[in-house]
C-alpha cells in the first residue's frame, strides 16, 4: 500500500522573516508630524470652535465674540444644531447680532425652520428685532409653524408686533392649519394685539381649515370683550 509522502511547509528562518526597514520607519514617522502639524495650522487657521464662540455669546462676552471673530471663527458656526446668530436673538444680544451680520453671518440661517428672528420674539428681545430686521431678516418666514407675528400675537408681545407690521409683516398669512396672527390673538384674548392687527389692515374674515374665523375663535374661548371689539 502506497503512502503519500507528507507535505511539510517550508519553515522560514528568522534571518527570511520580513523586517522593518530604517527608511520606511523614518518616512512614516515623518508623515505623522506633518499631518500633526497641518492639523494645527488649519485650526489656528479656522479660528475658535463654534461652541468656545457660542459660550461667549449666552455670556454675554462681546470682546470675546468679537475678537474670536476677527480672528477667523466662523459666523455661520453652529451649537447644538443652533446658528450663532439664533443664539444671539434667544439670549438677546443685539450688539453681537450686529457684530456676527458685519462677519457676514446667514440671516436666516435657522434650526428646524426656527430663525434668530422667530427666537428673539418668542423671547420678547425687542433689540434683537430692530437689528434683524435691519439686517434683511424676512419678517414672514415660517419657523416653528408660525411668523413671528403670530408667535407676538399668541404671546401678547404689541412692541414687537408693531416693529413687525411696521416692518410689512402681513398679518393675513396663514399657517398649516390656516391660523392667522389675528386669530391666536383673538383665541388667546390678546385684544391689544387685535386693535394692532386690525389697524395693520388684518382681514377678519379669513378662516382657518376648520372653518372659523377670529371672531368665531374669540366667542369660541368666551373671549366676549374681543368679540364685542
Amino acid at each position: 500500500m502506497l503512502r503519500h509522502p507528507k507535505t511539510l511547509s517550508p519553515r522560514v528562518s528568522s534571518q527570511q522573516q520580513p523586517e522593518t526597514r530604517p527608511l520606511e520607519t523614518i518616512f512614516m514617522m515623518s508623515l505623522r508630524c506633518l499631518q500633526l502639524v497641518l492639523f494645527v495650522f488649519l485650526a489656528l487657521a479656522c479660528g475658535a470652535n463654534p461652541e468656545t464662540v457660542a459660550r461667549a455669546i449666552i455670556s454675554g462676552d462681546r470682546p470675546a465674540v468679537r475678537k474670536m471673530l476677527a480672528e477667523g471663527a466662523n459666523p455661520d458656526g453652529r451649537f447644538g444644531g443652533d446658528p450663532l446668530i439664533l443664539i444671539a436673538g434667544h439670549k438677546g444680544r443685539p450688539e453681537i447680532i450686529l457684530d456676527l451680520i458685519v462677519a457676514d453671518a446667514a440671516v436666516e440661517a435657522n434650526n428646524s425652520g426656527r430663525t434668530a428672528l422667530v427666537a428673539a420674539t418668542q423671547q420678547n428681545h425687542p433689540l434683537c428685532i430692530s437689528a434683524l430686521i435691519q439686517a434683511g431678516a424676512n419678517v414672514d418666514a415660517i419657523g416653528y409653524g408660525n411668523t413671528p407675528l403670530m408667535f407676538a400675537a399668541e404671546l401678547g408681545l404689541a412692541e414687537i408686533a408693531t416693529q413687525l407690521l411696521e416692518a410689512k409683516a402681513e398679518p393675513d398669512r396663514q399657517n398649516g392649519k390656516g391660523w392667522t396672527a389675528t386669530m391666536l390673538a383673538a383665541y388667546h384674548g390678546k385684544q391689544r394685539l387685535l386693535d394692532l392687527l386690525i389697524a395693520g389692515g388684518a382681514d377678519l374674515n379669513l378662516r382657518a381649515r376648520n372653518g372659523v374665523s377670529a371672531l368665531g375663535y374669540a366667542y369660541m374661548k368666551r373671549r366676549t370683550d374681543c368679540a364685542e371689539n
